[in-house]
């Protein structure tokens, strides 16, 4: 019985031991200023650049250079044929 109160004094000085040196320790390299602030993130620039093309039988042919600039296409082609069906749906 005596080994384990022992045993349990031992982890327990252990531990607050490792509570210590870590709570004391000092990783401010800075000579106690505060870390500077990191630089904002940089923002995509959000141009798109896409060609529609309508043959004459109203079906719509979309080139871009990239899938953002694809997609908006194919949504300005869908906008153009169908927005008094999508904006009479959103209204129902």
């Amino acid at each position: 019985m005596n080994s384990k109160i022992t045993r349990s004094w031992s982890v327990l000085l252990a531990a607050s031991v490792l509570a210590t040196a870590v709570g004391c320790s000092d990783n401010n390299n800075n000579n106690g200023q505060p870390p500077p602030e990191p630089p904002p993130p940089v923002e995509p620039e959000l141009t798109y650049d896409a060609e529609v093309i309508w043959t004459e039988f109203g079906i719509p042919h979309v080139t871009a250079d990239d899938w953002g600039s694809l997609g908006y296409g194919y949504g300005y082609a869908f906008a153009q044929h169908n927005y008094c069906v999508v904006m009479k749906e959103y209204v129902k």
